[in-house]
């Protein structure tokens, strides 16, 4: 009897044990099965879309992955919050309070020096090293000639039967001005200068690929692994698709006889894509078209090309460098791509034909 009661009682406490082991256990099943389930139930990441009007004139698009939508509406929001911070500091026409950005220095630095904050002293540096290494093509010094334009452009905009072009002494005149070796940048103090009292700034041809690029790295710093981000037809990728396959652009027919709309189609990864082209800013004068695209050498817009779009991992020298390839002619166009091999670049002629850098095919669809 003793000992059917001990065999009793062992049974008891191994069968207590077990339960004890199961209740222990069941916190873990439980969230195993929770967390089973919301994988298969849709946890796993989709992919969102926002856009935005308010920076650099034109509309922002940021695509990205996240596992919510309101996750990916923060994020998006940051980054969209970046790019407003970049459009006033480069803003040429409007001064912030708190803020020294491109205006004031315009207005200021013909007669003293100008404390700038970091960043726009890294884009002042930025934009004069890429100036000197596209053999002054992208020049930010050149904003005097691009004022006269910008307001014979609007003008004509505004009355096209009455649409002129400004005078060559004019454009002349202002040209005496537009050396970048008169933007004086001293790094220790962080100060900006003029040495010649009639410069001015227009940072357009450079600003918004720079920003592009500083706004994606900052993307990747909060967490942001898979997105597209469009400002205007400045496009920087990062990481893929929800697929895991390239994003894949559309480049632009610039013709518009053509019912094509997209003449290639690329796939890209952590690369930028920027476009330069004579099909959407430009006013008619007398039946022809001029664009907005400046060439440094004749003051005149340029009209090599309809457009040229250029490939790097970097944005911000993707842009320096559709403006700079769209204002000189293919032969010297295609050495300067062809020797760095940082660079892509596809040139459209004013009567369609297509040019290609040897590397280019690598990011076509078509591949």
């Amino acid at each position: 009897m003793h000992t059917l009661f001990q065999n009793n009682r062992s049974k008891f406490m191994k069968n207590k044990t077990f339960v004890k082991r199961i209740l222990w256990a069941l916190p873990v099943i439980i969230i195993i099965g929770i967390l089973f389930w919301w994988k298969s139930s849709g946890g796993q990441e989709q992919q969102f879309t926002m856009e935005y009007y308010d920076v650099f004139d034109t509309v922002t698009t940021v695509t990205g992955n996240a596992e919510t939508e309101e996750i990916f509406r923060e994020q998006a929001e940051q980054l969209h919050l970046q790019l407003l911070k970049y459009h006033q500091l480069f803003d040429i026409y409007h001064t912030y309070e708190g803020l020294t950005n491109v205006k004031n220095l315009n207005e200021r630095c013909a007669t003293e020096a100008v404390k700038v904050d970091q960043e726009l002293l890294d884009f002042l540096l930025f934009a004069k090293k890429m100036c000197v290494e596209t053999n002054n093509e992208t020049n930010i010094a050149l904003g005097s000639v691009l004022k006269i334009w910008h307001d014979y452009r609007e003008e004509g905009i505004k009355d096209e039967p009455n649409a002129r072009l400004p005078m060559q002494i004019e454009l002349d005149s202002a040209g005496l001005h537009t050396s970048i070796d008169n933007l004086i940048i001293d790094k220790k103090t962080g100060e900006v200068s003029f040495s010649d009292s009639k410069l001015q700034l227009d940072v357009g041809g450079i600003a918004k690929g720079y920003s592009v690029e500083k706004v994606a790295q900052y993307g990747k710093k909060i967490g942001m692994t898979n997105f597209l981000l469009n400002v205007g037809g400045n496009i920087r990728a990062v990481g893929s698709k929800l697929d895991g396959n390239p994003w894949k652009i559309g480049i632009q027919n610039p013709s518009t006889q053509d019912q094509s709309e997209y003449i290639e189609t690329l796939e890209i990864k952590e690369m930028s894509v920027v476009t330069s082209g004579d099909y959407q800013r430009y006013y008619v004068v007398n039946g022809k078209k001029y664009c907005h695209i400046i060439d440094p050498d004749t003051l005149y817009p340029s009209n090599f090309f309809a457009s040229v779009t250029v490939v790097a991992r970097d944005s911000g020298k993707a842009d320096t460098y559709s403006t700079a390839l769209f204002n000189m002619d293919y032969p010297s166009g295609v050495k300067i791509v062809e020797d760095d091999p940082e660079l892509e670049a596809m040139w459209i002629t004013q009567n369609g034909i297509i040019y290609y850098s040897s590397g280019f095919g690598e990011h076509s669809e078509k591949k």
